[in-house]
């Protein structure tokens, strides 16, 4: 009878995660209105996930509604709890990043404190350039720091206003942990993109880079990259261009931002 359980249950989960189902709402008529496990199934049958036989919540005869709900319950409250931290790490995070604008140029950046913002060497074309905050503040700033073989360059903010510290750092680094990336694509500043880490340590042209599958256009340059602890972990500088390939993106690690900024 156990065996039979954790079957169904098995069964019943593969279909919650992968059922495609749209029906309309339902509101399954023969649960208690006292029922504890009511508001979670009716969750998921107003969201189309799942639907019964005339508005019958009765999956078998070998699982108890009570212990489907529950698993439904657990379910839905994994999904939104990544879905909130998400959204707190990029209210946590938003002060510290800038767009940037150098001539005809443009791309992104973030704040590293003592007022100086940390970007990509090829987004600022010409030594005085402009930084743009989230909340329509704008100051000017002087690149003080240059490295070609990093792609990486300091910008001072030329106002003392704009002094406050910098945004927290790590250089741990998971395979496959979720990293955020806001940039300024296509002139559309402050575009969050999510995705993952594909790989912690990719080498190319004796560069060591993170490489990851969140969205980079043309405008993301100097982006910074976070983990969902809203740390930075990392600075977009390129994406993989060959054969029209997508969800290739490259960040320098903070550990080698790091000893840019140290040398």
């Amino acid at each position: 009878m156990i065996k039979i359980k954790k079957v169904v249950i098995t069964f019943i989960l593969i279909f919650v995660l992968t059922s495609t189902v749209t029906a309309s709402t339902i509101l399954f008529s023969d649960i208690p209105e006292d029922a504890w496990y009511k508001n979670s199934v009716n969750f998921v049958s107003q969201k189309g996930i799942m639907t019964g036989n005339n508005n019958l919540f009765r999956p078998d005869d070998f699982v108890s509604r009570a212990e489907l709900s529950a698993v439904i319950e657990r379910l839905y409250k994994s999904i939104n709890m990544d879905n909130q931290q998400t959204i707190d790490a990029v209210a946590k995070v938003l002060p510290y990043c800038v767009s940037v604008y150098s001539g005809t140029g443009q791309g992104a950046g973030v704040c590293i404190g003592r007022g100086n913002v940390l970007t990509a060497n090829h987004v600022v074309t010409k030594d005085e350039v402009e930084i743009a905050f989230a909340n329509k503040d704008t100051v000017w700033g002087r690149v003080i720091r240059r490295s070609e073989k990093n792609d990486l360059a300091i910008v001072q903010m030329m106002s003392p206003h704009f002094t406050f510290d910098g945004v927290k750092i790590t250089d741990e680094v998971k395979l496959a942990e979720t990293v955020l990336a806001i940039g300024n694509p296509l002139s559309n500043p402050f575009t969050v993109s999510k995705g993952i880490v594909s790989c912690t340590d990719r080498i190319l042209e004796s560069n060591h880079y993170i490489q990851f599958d969140a969205a980079v256009n043309s405008g993301n340059s100097g982006c910074p990259l976070f983990n969902l602890d809203g740390e930075l972990v990392g600075i977009v500088v390129k994406k993989m261009q060959k054969d029209g390939a997508e969800g290739i993106g490259y960040a320098v690690p903070w550990n080698e931002v790091q000893e840019f900024i140290e040398n």
